[in-house]
């Protein structure tokens, strides 16, 4: 450290002197800082970011404040840099707290092209403090992301400078999308309202083609939150329940839940599923305002899971354990490519109502190799449920179809589907015929309903359909090399890249003609 600090009054105070002694000579501080600049990129092309970090730094803190062109040269060099070094996970806090910094160095009230490099320096900063978010900080970041738009919108809301009013706006949108994120809508509905108030005015003056997009995102999204809405969850907790009975009967409590249940274990179950319905809620009407694609899963409930309860005495344990319960675990071929699509992009799938522990429990995730983006569960009431999954395929821009049976509510699914003229966008991946790997109505002396007829390529119910594949066939291949997950996630990588105004166009269509 105290070489680091030797090293910098050297480099960025001895050395300018010096340069000053040896006598007059044109642009010696813009000499010196291309000489630092060029240490900078050859710290980068030696993969020594950290040290491209502190010497940029370093020349900010000398160049910054001045306010005149080697500023603005210095300012726009450093944000590029800051902004991509913030894209790696270990350099993000580093960047955005100097990026930070360097907006505060900035003087306020200068020429206009100053007020420009603040006003990006900042919404850079706002979109990085997302992107360095995950489950742990969500919250944090995405309210400071929303302090920085608050600070955007403060400083140049009354600007009569065009591009600033549209990034103004642009912000504004953001701040939105991130008050959507944390699930408070009120405050996300007044923000676009706000935006239809500040600046249709601009558009009927000046005819701004930009801003115009911007208002048009807004009334999108007050429309998409006046009509795209999810019930409350609904729990089926049977299974649970009865677990909670034979342990409170037998005392096979275990607050680790190592060879027992934990006494708060069904609370903990259903509050953690209450949380995982309105994370899911939230992304999907923030995805339906800002135009991002999602996948919506639908499948058979039993193809990995199948739980089962009878108040009848468990014939293997006997009358001493009068509350009988049980479930059947089934591996899968299309587990695998259904992971990897939860990674390329949000996967949105309507709960197994069947499930024993409401789908979250942690030993069957591991034991299948589910993946946690597969998590993102919205537990519909039996009433309606039809209703809003109607909904879900509009908004979702590719459905996937996992299925081995014809039950009568995927039959369901798949009319509507076509109904909704998404057949081409979607794909059916068919299983193997389930087979019984418990025989639970032994156990219990009770019959289940019967299996569903299996489903087959050439079933009528599949009629209209482009894209049927087997799982089996498709299993056999990595993922990373396998061309139908390329043509699948393909075009949902390229509109996630597109404008905003694009996107929520695309949408806009569809729930126009949904109507």
């Amino acid at each position: 450290m105290d070489a680091d600090a030797e090293f910098h009054v050297w480099l960025m105070r001895t050395l300018p002197a010096l340069s000053h002694e040896l006598g007059p000579a044109p642009d010696e501080d813009l000499a010196h800082c291309m000489t630092v600049g060029a240490t900078v990129d050859r710290c980068v092309s030696l993969g020594r970011f950290d040290d491209s970090l502190i010497l940029t730094d370093w020349l900010v803190g000398l160049y910054a404040p001045r306010g005149d062109s080697l500023a603005r040269q210095t300012i726009s060099g450093a944000t590029e840099l800051y902004r991509d070094a913030a894209l790696e996970p270990e350099l993000h806090a580093h960047a955005t707290r100097s990026l930070r910094r360097m907006v505060e160095l900035i003087p306020r009230g200068g020429e206009t092209e100053m007020e420009w490099l603040s006003c990006k320096a900042l919404m850079d900063l706002s979109t990085l403090l997302i992107i360095g978010r995950d489950v742990h900080n969500n919250q944090q970041h995405t309210r400071a992301s929303i302090e920085v738009c608050d600070e955007i919108i403060e400083r140049w809301q009354s600007s009569s400078e065009s591009w600033l009013r549209v990034n103004v706006a642009a912000t504004m949108v953001n701040k939105a999308i991130n008050y959507m994120e944390i699930g408070e809508e009120a405050e996300a509905r007044q923000t676009y309202a706000r935006i239809v108030e500040l600046f249709t005015a601009d558009i009927a003056d000046t005819g701004n083609i930009k801003l115009s997009k911007h208002v048009y995102i807004a009334r999108h999204a007050l429309g998409v939150l006046d009509t795209v809405r999810i019930p409350e969850p609904e729990f089926k907790t049977g299974y649970i329940e009865a677990m909670m009975r034979a342990a409170r009967r037998t005392g096979r409590y275990d607050p680790e839940g190592l060879v027992g249940v934990p006494r708060d274990f069904d609370a903990h179950a259903i509050r953690l599923a209450g949380q995982i319905h309105h994370a899911t809620t939230n992304l999907v009407r923030r995805s339906a305002c800002s135009g991002d694609p999602t996948v919506l899963l639908l499948r058979n409930f039993n193809l990995t899971e199948t739980s089962f309860v009878s108040s009848k005495p468990n014939l293997v344990f006997g009358q001493d354990d009068p509350d009988s319960y049980a479930r059947a675990i089934r591996f899968t071929y299309g587990q695998r490519l259904l992971n990897r699509i939860s990674e390329i992009t949000a996967v949105v799938q309507v709960a197994n109502t069947n499930a024993a522990v409401l789908g979250i429990d942690g030993q069957i995730e591991s034991m299948l190799g589910i993946s946690k983006g597969l998590k993102r569960f919205l537990y519909l009431p039996d009433d309606g449920w039809l209703a809003i999954v109607r909904v879900l395929i509009v908004l979702a821009e590719r459905v996937v179809v996992w299925a081995a049976e014809k039950t009568p509510a995927l039959l369901q699914e798949l009319e509507l589907i076509k109904e909704l003229g998404r057949a081409d966008d979607s794909v059916v991946l068919l299983e193997e015929p389930l087979t019984k790997v418990l025989e639970l109505e032994d156990l219990y002396g009770e019959m289940r309903p019967p299996a569903g007829e299996a489903l087959t390529p050439d079933d009528p119910a599949l009629t209209g359909f482009p894209v049927i594949v087997r799982a089996k066939d498709v299993a056999s291949v990595d993922p990373e090399n396998s061309s139908f997950l390329r043509e699948l996630t393909s075009p949902i990588i390229a509109l996630s890249q597109r404008p905003m105004p694009e996107r929520v166009a695309r949408i806009r269509r569809r729930l126009d003609a949904a109507r």
